[in-house]
């Protein structure tokens, strides 16, 4: 006797038939309740791809790395860029001296911080040269004579420079003549190179180092240092 859970009688002719059989074997019928098999079997597959792509995109999120914090972008810069302590230093006195000047109440306190902040750079710079500090090319130009022209930027408001003439610069030699070192290495560079440099800065009376601005807030807030290029080579890469 056949079973009913593997048999159902054919639709045409009520010849027992396999439950799984696409026609009848006696008559040759079709088979309505198999094409619904069929269809739950189509279902059921494509049930099961859809949970695998969405597992498979669960995990791929899951293993997305984080975006870095900028600690580790610091982290992970090139230590050419990095400045030396003293630089480091520098940079805080001067953009220190620059904040208070904005809350100066008269000229008085204004000359006074100007004063205070000779005596700083004094205290910190002793002797006026440095070695080994870094910058970036603010500008590269020429005189008519060939000597190059040299600002480089080492902080937003701070620039170290060569005089931009050669009627300003006679008595200070800061332009770089050709048969110069540092003149070899910059005819290759360009405006946003970052380099490291050695020198002195010029002296002066009033703020320890030569400063160019034509005026006391220039000279604090944004100051121009004239600077004796000894040595200047390039860091791969800009910052």
């Amino acid at each position: 006797m056949s079973s009913k859970s593997l048999f159902d009688p054919c639709r045409k002719c009520n010849t027992p038939i396999s439950r799984t059989a696409s026609s009848c074997p006696n008559c040759g019928a079709k088979q309505r309740r198999l094409s619904a098999l069929k269809w739950f079997a189509i279902a059921l597959s494509v049930f099961v791809i859809i949970a695998i792509v969405n597992q498979d995109e669960t995990d791929k999120t899951s293993q997305t790395p984080r975006p870095p914090s900028s600690t580790d972008a610091n982290s992970q810069s090139s230590p050419e860029h990095r400045f030396p302590d003293r630089q480091a230093e520098f940079i805080i006195e001067i953009e220190e001296f620059a904040d208070a000047f904005s809350g100066a109440k008269n000229e008085l306190q204004e000359s006074a911080l100007r004063k205070q902040r000779a005596d700083s750079i004094a205290q910190l710079l002793g002797e006026r040269s440095v070695i080994d500090w870094v910058g970036e090319i603010n500008k590269l130009e020429t005189t008519s004579d060939g000597k190059a022209i040299l600002y480089l930027r080492i902080s937003p408001q701070i620039l170290i420079a060569t005089w931009n003439n050669a009627l300003s610069d006679i008595m200070d030699e800061t332009l770089i003549p050709k048969e110069h070192q540092a003149y070899r290495t910059l005819f290759n560079l360009q405006q946003g190179d970052w380099v490291k440099f050695s020198g002195s800065f010029v002296p002066s009376a009033e703020d320890f180092i030569r400063e160019t601005s034509l005026t006391i807030r220039g000279s604090m807030k944004s100051p121009e240092f004239l600077f004796r290029f000894n040595s200047i080579q390039t860091i791969s890469g800009r910052k």
